[in-house]
This record gives C-alpha cells, sequence and structure tokens, in this order.
C-alpha cells in the first residue's frame, strides 16, 4: 500500500507518529494504528531503505518549495493542510 492510499482527510493527524482507535499514541507499524501523520504513514507503508529513500524524496520536494525541511515539522505546521498533503503524496506517488 502507498501513502496516498492510505491518507485521507479523516486519518491524517498533526503531533504524533500514529493513533490507535482511541487517540493514543502507538507505533506506525502497530497494527492497531488507524491514523497517520506523513512521516508515521511513511514508516507504515514501506520498510528498511524504503523508508530512508521516500524520506530523502519527500524533504528534497519540502526544501524545494522553500517548506519546513522536516517532514513531521511541515506536516504539523498550522500552515499545512490535508490538501497541501495529499497533493505532494500524489505528485511524489508514494
Amino acid at each position: 500500500m502507498k501513502v496516498k492510499q492510505l491518507l485521507n482527510k479523516k486519518n491524517w493527524i498533526c503531533g504524533a507518529l500514529a493513533c490507535n482507535e482511541e487517540g493514543l499514541e502507538v507505533n506506525p507499524r502497530a497494527k492497531s494504528a488507524v491514523s497517520f501523520c506523513l512521516l508515521g504513514a511513511i514508516k507504515h507503508c514501506y520498510r528498511g531503505s524504503e523508508i530512508t529513500k521516500i524520506t530523502k524524496l519527500v524533504q528534497s520536494e519540502l526544501k524545494a518549495k522553500d517548506y519546513y525541511p522536516e517532514i513531521d515539522c511541515w506536516n504539523d505546521a498550522t500552515t499545512t493542510s490535508f490538501g497541501m498533503v495529499k497533493r505532494l503524496v500524489n505528485k511524489l506517488d508514494i
């Protein structure tokens, strides 16, 4: 599964990598994880060296747009909307 297939407006979060149905923070790879920030979604969907490759790709795109250089900071910024996240993951096809 790709990030663009996992994330939607209802399960995108800020302030944690992943949460369970009760809203408690969990490991993004946990079976109980149901909501994710962008970085948590990457860690949920990819493994090993793929995570490094995808995070570098995303960080490069954020830097090119003069956004926050770190994925979690950009995801959690009050100026970042789910629409912006969705456009980014669609553009990068991740």
